[in-house]
């Protein structure tokens, strides 16, 4: 594109910003008036911000000119799981109290605080933060938790041999907590012929008791996650490229929807046709920049693809 081109473009997205109003704030953000060519274009991607904007689910979505129909008609979405369709807290919370009390048990010392810090965990507050657990696989926490035990002065024999008496991959009771109705918004889906994939740091285990005890294995056409061999760690684009090879689907015709960093840097690495964060689990607006735009929980992605007639 010329410079002229470029200037045009840069004129326009300046002239279609507005104030949303959110609950608690009011945010300014920069709402793109683009069509899908413009949008995955790798000017766009390259040269300008991502586009960021709140639609919050109290909003009047079919207002929003701005958000040219053409983009929201992808093949395939690809949704993360922890924080995306789930409550991360409400699942990981009392898997972090019992690693720490068994970790703490298997090694004769206290370790509790220690290891709250390593992985991010507010016990006053039951919830975690972005980071070690929030973001990683099981054997990339394993190894943290091993270099960990080092430094607290034991061998690393040691290290991994109470590594292997407490940890367990998930929590004693798995207690999900769903941002949506999964079963609906699948079904949605599933309707207009666009396929779903779960991609997740999490096990293979975790994942299909999700699916199994929500009724939707029968709706996702594939799931990634953390402990497969053939898994490549968020944020490499690896796994995105990988679901979309194993369903014949492009990447720019695929959506990636997730609540961190690490799902939204994977998916622009991955040149999906949108990057989508949601505001559901343990990252906040400012973490999420990364996404061509930002919405509330997963149902208001749904929404806006239901309204693009088939």
């Amino acid at each position: 594109p010329s410079y002229q081109q470029i200037l045009q473009y840069s004129l326009q997205l300046l002239n279609i910003s507005l104030i949303m109003i959110s609950k608690q704030a009011m945010y300014l953000f920069k709402v793109f008036n683009v069509s899908s060519g413009f949008l995955n274009s790798p000017l766009l991607r390259n040269n300008f911000p991502p586009a960021i904007s709140i639609l919050h689910s109290s909003t009047n979505i079919k207002s929003k000119e701005n958000l040219k129909s053409s983009i929201f008609k992808p093949k395939l979405v690809i949704f993360d799981k922890d924080g995306t369709l789930i409550c991360f807290h409400t699942l990981w919370s009392s898997w972090c109290e019992e690693t720490a009390t068994r970790m703490s048990e298997a090694a004769s010392k206290d370790l509790r605080g220690t290891i709250y810090d390593l992985i991010g965990y507010d016990q006053a507050t039951k919830k975690l933060r972005l980071g070690l657990v929030a973001e990683n696989t099981n054997q990339q926490v394993r190894e943290a938790m091993i270099k960990m035990l080092v430094v607290q002065g034991f061998t690393k024999n040691q290290a991994e041999e109470i590594l292997l008496k407490s940890w367990k991959d998930n929590p004693e009771v798995m207690n999900f907590k769903t941002t949506a109705d999964l079963a609906d918004i699948f079904s949605r889906l599933q309707k207009k012929s666009i396929k779903i994939a779960v991609c997740t740091s999490d096990s293979r285990e975790g994942t299909e008791d999700l699916l199994k005890s929500e009724n939707v294995e029968h709706l996702v056409d594939m799931v990634m996650c953390g402990d497969d061999v053939e898994n490549v760690a968020k944020p490499a684009p690896n796994n995105i490229l990988n679901i979309c090879k194993q369903l014949d689907v492009q990447p720019e015709e695929a959506f990636m929807i997730g609540d961190t960093p690490a799902d939204t840097i994977m998916g622009r690495a991955a040149h999906t046709g949108l990057t989508i964060g949601v505001l559901t689990g343990v990252g906040v607006t400012t973490d999420l920049l990364d996404a061509d735009f930002i919405v509330d929980n997963v149902t208001d992605v749904v929404d806006l693809i239901d309204e693009v007639k088939s």
